[in-house]
């Protein structure tokens, strides 16, 4: 069962067959939930509550020509059961309330209240000492948390690594800087066209 807002009858269907929407629920909306690039991602609101559901795909969600191993959601709900088991991370994190393989469909929490520090790249944006503090505490208790067997997630990490370290440095990789910032294309290509540079700093 393929996902996508807003959720048909079909869907709804489906959703109740496998327990990640109760019998006597009614959805009352459904919505795309924020700008995500990996996977779908929607917020149900019911009549009872509002929770969300990311499925997985064979490629990137917001860029389809691009392949990306399916079973990325199953590895996020291991992630997600991993860092529960322990207090200061779940406080961190939603609650995982489904999970169907056969779909690649995960059901979590939504946390309303939730956000991102996107805010730090503007302009004279600084970040509070006890944030920090916390971010830091957060990172070395994930860091030390002891998973046995954990799926390595190669294929996710290898993906991660083309668009991170290999990708931008293409002369033509089909991304226009300048949608993010204006005259930032043409300032790339003091690193793009240095061939000694990268090879000896990127590649």
């Amino acid at each position: 069962m393929l996902i996508k807002a807003p959720l048909d009858l079909t869907q709804i269907a489906y959703l109740k067959k496998n327990g990640m929407l109760h019998a006597k629920e009614d959805v009352l909306d459904s919505y795309k939930a924020g700008e995500g690039n990996m996977n779908v991602t929607l917020a149900i609101k019911t009549n009872k509550r509002t929770f969300v559901l990311k499925q997985s795909r064979p490629f990137v969600a917001k860029y389809p020509h691009i392949p990306a191993p399916l079973d990325r959601i199953e590895i996020e709900y291991k992630y997600y059961n991993a860092i529960n088991k322990d207090n200061l991370l779940a406080n961190f994190s939603p609650d995982v309330l489904s999970f169907d393989k056969d779909s690649n469909l995960l059901a979590l929490e939504y946390l309303d209240l939730g956000g991102d520090f996107l805010w730090l790249y503007d302009e004279n944006a600084t970040l509070k000492e006890g944030v920090a503090d916390l971010m830091l505490t957060y990172l070395k208790k994930l860091h030390q948390l002891a998973v046995p067997d954990f799926p390595s997630n190669q294929e996710m990490r290898e993906l991660n690594h083309r668009h991170i370290f290999v990708f931008p440095y293409l002369s033509e990789n089909g991304f226009d800087l300048d949608d993010v910032q204006v005259g930032l294309q043409k300032l790339s290509a003091i690193v793009k066209n240095n061939p000694t540079l990268i090879k000896k700093y990127i590649f």
